[in-house]
């Protein structure tokens, strides 16, 4: 083995290291992931799972992807509601040139949202989600 071969190992031995450790803090962190739920539910871990009291269910959504290289401007945040044809953000070129404005399709809720500026044509920038109308709402 050479020497890069060694370096290149450690590096991916690294990084697989971290794809274990980073989902068990986003458990810790958000737990309405509700991994550890359906963890119980199957019988891989100890105890009961916790059925969610009031659960949400999508119906119509849609991951909206970029259609110019450059850099990403998010304007509204994860959670929050809009209407149709919102600005929910911008893409410029690298000279600040605005390029493309990423826009609601429909009515709905903004379920995630691109937070790394730097994007290339055809990049998922966020996705947007109609909360289903149930009678208990």
């Amino acid at each position: 083995m050479t020497r890069g071969a060694l370096t290149t190992f450690s590096i991916a031995n690294d990084v697989a290291k971290y794809f274990a450790i980073i989902p068990a803090m986003f458990i810790v962190a958000f737990p309405q992931l509700g991994v550890l739920n359906v963890m119980r539910h199957l019988q891989m871990l100890a105890g009961k799972a916790q059925l969610v009291e009031h659960p949400l269910f999508i119906e119509r959504n849609e991951v909206l992807r970029s259609e110019a290289t450059g850099i990403f401007y998010p304007l509204i945040e994860r959670g929050q509601t809009c209407a149709k044809g919102t600005l929910l953000g911008y893409v410029t070129d690298f000279f600040g040139k605005r390029v493309y404005e990423l826009r609601a399709p429909f009515a709905g809720e903004l379920l995630y949202i691109l937070g790394t500026p730097p994007v290339s044509k055809g990049e998922p920038l966020a996705m947007i989600g109609q909360v289903a109308q149930t009678d208990k709402q």
